[in-house]
């Protein structure tokens, strides 16, 4: 199955992490599965997944869209997605 390759180069804390909603809305469309990867290393996992226990944040950067990102740990503890670290 093919990946969705989100790259992070600062997180928000160390395992923490926002994702941008349109990468997990194109994932949900075509089917494929998300591949984060930060300096303390990356996870793979699905939209569902992603959002299953996540943070939705909504910001107000222009007049009229909000940019929503969703926020999750790369280091799954209840088995939530690959884990991958380097």
């Amino acid at each position: 199955m093919s990946t969705i390759k989100v790259l992070v180069k600062k997180p928000t804390h160390k395992d923490y992490v926002f994702v941008k909603d349109k990468y997990i809305k194109q994932a949900e469309r075509t089917g494929k599965r998300l591949q984060i990867v930060t300096p303390a290393g990356e996870r793979i996992c699905s939209a569902k997944d992603w959002m299953d226990g996540g943070r939705r944040v909504e910001r107000q950067c222009g007049e009229f869209r909000p940019l929503v990102m969703w926020g999750n740990t790369i280091f799954p503890s209840r088995g939530g997605g690959q884990l991958n670290l380097f």
